[in-house]
């Protein structure tokens, strides 16, 4: 294994931030790789709280830990040493119960930043070289030069502070609807994803939109084509489409009924920048099943932006609303294992079918509205 410094624990440190979109305090990280050559490429990444690492830590590893060859643990705490010693022996002891494998090594550092010092706290005997020995003890290099953070300056942004404030933000409500006006469109969409589980046509938005006229549930696909190509040649931003009741209400009802969500899935994610902005404008914006959808489409249209770490704070907000949302849980299980690819690929492929389905059965039941 190669101990260069740039594949030292430090460095594997200093990419955190930029693979989960946030600076990890008081956890648990568990870090998979692909051994390649004499090198470490590293592969999925799971991350709990200390307090949850014994309820937790057997589904992350074996959710990090399929199909690659390593895994490290690392902990985050400012906690004084001997009262982590818990923590170190339960890694140290840990043995999967699918396959009987167990973490290859493990290091404390107090907070992940610049300077900050790392130490080992078991691994194996290559790694016990001394002060001089990279793997053994050092500190954390640059992070806004590490590689997964190259991805977030390309897009002009940071990693949030903390989870929680990663979270705060898809976690907030339409500023621009008064109490009033939000049970009133929440009324409306849910009376209209009913309509839509039965396979009726939609009446014209309420407020009216000009995009939003009468709507048969098999012209779902092309109507989302047109709202989408509309954002994209408007170049709509979050404020100006929270202003737009109507349309919100109207994709909110699509998004509220698990087949015709599906119906939209392809369109949203043939062009998932506009798309991003209209179902995060949704989710803003509706309660319940339909904001939970769009949240979840939103997060696989990071994915194919090639922002992963954003896709899972989303997901991580959607199964704290709703431990229960099946499309969200097949998702977070998926990206914990690193099928980031694989799950975009997945929800097109599961559009076109559903579009196939319905052509093929037009009388068939439309599934959940609930």
């Amino acid at each position: 294994m190669n101990t260069h410094d740039t594949y030292s624990p430090g460095f594997l440190l200093s990419n955190v931030p930029g693979a989960l979109g946030f600076y990890p305090t008081e956890s648990v990280l568990l870090m998979a790789f692909h051994e390649h050559a004499d090198n470490l490429r590293l592969g999925p990444i799971a991350r709990c709280d200390i307090a949850d690492a014994h309820d937790y830590l057997p589904e992350a590893f074996d959710a990090v830990s399929a199909g690659t060859d390593v895994v490290f643990a690392f902990i985050v705490s400012h906690r004084p040493q001997q009262s982590l010693q818990w923590l170190v022996d339960f890694l140290y002891d840990f043995r999967s119960d699918d396959d009987g494998r167990e973490i290859d090594a493990c290091w404390h550092s107090p907070e992940i930043a610049v300077g900050q010092p790392y130490e080992v706290c078991f691994g194996p005997q290559q790694f016990a070289g001394g002060a001089q020995d990279p793997w053994c003890e050092g500190t954390i290099p640059s992070i806004i030069n590490s590689p997964s953070m190259q991805r977030w300056v390309e897009q002009g942004q940071l990693p949030e502070v903390s989870r929680a404030a990663a979270q705060s933000f898809y976690q907030e409500r339409n500023r621009f609807l008064c109490p009033s006006h939000r049970a009133e469109l929440e009324s409306i969409v849910g009376r209209e994803a009913s309509l839509l589980s039965l396979g009726r046509c939609l009446p014209p938005s309420y407020p009216p939109h000009d995009l939003c006229r009468e709507l048969e549930v098999e012209d779902i696909p092309a109507f989302i084509e047109l709202v989408v190509t509309r954002a994209t040649e408007a170049d709509w931003t979050l404020d100006e489409l929270l202003r737009q009741p109507g349309l919100l209400g109207r994709v909110g009802a699509i998004m509220g009924c698990t087949l015709t969500r599906d119906l939209a899935m392809g369109a949203l994610l043939e062009a998932p920048d506009a798309a991003a902005t209209i179902l995060l404008a949704v989710a803003q914006s509706v309660e319940g099943l339909s904001r939970w959808n769009a949240l979840t489409i939103f997060a696989a249209t990071q994915i194919a932006q090639g922002l992963p770490m954003i896709a899972g704070t989303v997901l991580s907000v959607v199964l704290k609303e709703e431990p229960q949302h099946t499309l969200a849980r097949l998702m977070d299980k998926g990206y914990r294992a690193g099928l980031h690819d694989s799950l975009v690929d997945s929800l097109r492929d599961g559009s076109r079918l559903a579009v196939v389905n319905l052509a093929e059965e037009p009388e068939s039941p439309l599934g959940n509205c609930g």
